[in-house]
């Protein structure tokens, strides 16, 4: 089993930000706060979620600054969150988890806005995400839920955890699915902290409930769409929750969609044999000998397999679980073809490349080895890896890159960072690397006094 397997049940206790001790030394002149994001109860009421994804947000944080560092971890109190409080019962489901009676769930008590899947900030808004609903606002200082916001009506159905820039620019761009009449993806922009505005629809002929994640270079958004479909009718009819309707249809052929960020309104899209993937490392254009090639690295699966075995207690049978690849696509747009290139054979997931190569050129991957918890960095001109050093006992999460404004020379110039695992002690805290070092160990750790269970994704805000 996973080596965090034990950290998944509910945080035994929330707080504000109270000081914490160092091993090693901090980042000098490191200022700002890295936030965290996942699931943070597996019950309520005594009712248990049926999937450790159903669990509502929690946000772990580390704020820097000149008395050293400080951690807080606090459940999002979401408004569904409250009013179940309020009526001290279940009155929602979850991705999972159905509605508990079926009048509930016809009424229109379905499913909850957990808020667990990532945070970020969106053009000077701190936003909790979960694809399955609109945005939660959220005090960086404070940490208190803000409520929900659809940008003033724009945003229709759901809103993508995972929103992308491109360094250098202040625009950034997101996307959600809406069902029904007019099913698709609806593709967002954002300029700075002006409105949020819808880019283009993008139609689907076929329900694709899981597309978690996209990618954007200088002048184009490129999505990659798994054939997994969705069992509408039992949903509807409230008699089965959404994740357990989701279907893979291999032999429907994943497909390519390309949006020109000059002509949005007219995507290039193909299909292609079916693949699946979660998320996307980075993406960049070159010149290639028919045009503009477009170089995407992602996390590469050969089926849904990950999913369900996700959702089983013991994550199914290690050695038949399906494994990821670092991999890259070139595309060219021009010809409506794609070509794939493994860059790593190791198995991972929760890819990351510095802010400063976000949609441009990078040579670095850093990511998650799968089943060891290690953070390890792919050289993806050479296939070259290094492992993150750490004791047996510690298992790591995702790794956030954060750059050393004073070191600027060099994609690596920066820290890992990492919310990890002390399995002995069951504990959970902040473990730092020098990117450039990573086999040296880590430079500093700092631990809370209670665990934190698997965080699914952040983000590190400077002060």
């Amino acid at each position: 089993m996973p080596t965090w397997s034990n950290s998944l049940r509910s945080v035994g206790r929330q707080h504000g930000f109270e000081p914490l001790e160092v091993e090693g030394s901090l980042p000098p002149g490191l200022r700002g706060t890295l936030l965290r994001n996942g699931p943070g109860v597996f019950e309520r009421f005594g009712k248990p979620y049926l999937h450790w994804f159903d669990g509502d947000g929690l946000l772990t944080a580390f704020r820097f600054g000149d008395g050293g560092i400080a951690g807080a971890c606090r459940l999002i109190d979401t408004p569904h969150l409250e009013e179940e409080r309020a009526a001290g019962r279940v009155l929602y489901g979850a991705g999972s988890t159905p509605a508990p009676t079926w009048s509930g769930r016809m009424a229109g008590r379905k499913y909850k806005n957990v808020a667990n899947t990532n945070i970020v900030d969106f053009g000077g808004d701190v936003l909790a995400l979960f694809e399955g609903a609109i945005p939660t606002r959220i005090d960086p200082a404070s940490l208190d839920c803000l409520g929900t916001t659809d940008f003033g009506g724009t945003i229709k159905g759901s809103f993508s955890a995972h929103p992308h820039r491109v360094a250098g620019t202040d625009h950034t761009f997101n996307f959600g699915i809406r069902y029904g009449r007019k099913n698709g993806l609806r593709v967002y922009k954002r300029s700075g902290s002006g409105p949020v505005e819808l880019l283009c629809h993008i139609p689907l002929d076929e329900v694709r409930p899981l597309v978690h994640d996209f990618m954007v270079t200088e002048g184009h958004i490129v999505f990659l769409v798994a054939p997994v479909g969705l069992r509408i009718w039992p949903i509807m009819a409230g008699f089965k929750s959404p994740l357990s309707c989701m279907t893979w249809k291999p032999e429907e052929g994943a497909e390519v969609i390309i949006v020109s960020l000059a002509n949005p309104e007219k995507p290039r899209r193909f299909h292609v044999d079916s693949f699946f993937q979660w998320h996307f490392a980075n993406g960049y254009e070159r010149s290639g000998p028919r045009g503009t090639e477009l170089v995407v690295d992602f996390i590469k699966r050969q089926d849904f397999r990950s999913f369900s075995q996700l959702s089983s207690p013991d994550f199914g049978a290690l050695d038949e679980f399906d494994p990821g690849r670092l991999t890259r696509a070139i595309i060219q747009p021009s010809k409506a073809s794609i070509q794939f290139e493994e860059l790593s054979d190791l198995n991972c997931e929760l890819p990351a490349v510095s802010p400063g190569c976000a949609g441009l050129r990078h040579r670095h991957v850093w990511m998650l080895q799968q089943i060891s918890d290690k953070v390890v960095c792919c050289d993806t001109h050479t296939g070259a890896l290094e492992v993150a050093a750490m004791p047996d006992n510690w298992a790591a999460g995702e790794p956030t890159f954060v750059p050393d404004v004073a070191r600027t020379r060099d994609e690596k110039d920066g820290w890992i960072m990492s919310l990890a695992y002390d399995t002995t002690k069951d504990r959970s805290g902040l473990v730092i690397w020098d990117a450039q070092r990573l086999g040296d160990g880590p430079i500093a750790s700092t631990w809370l006094d209670h665990h934190v269970p698997p965080a699914f994704h952040g983000s590190f805000l400077p002060a």
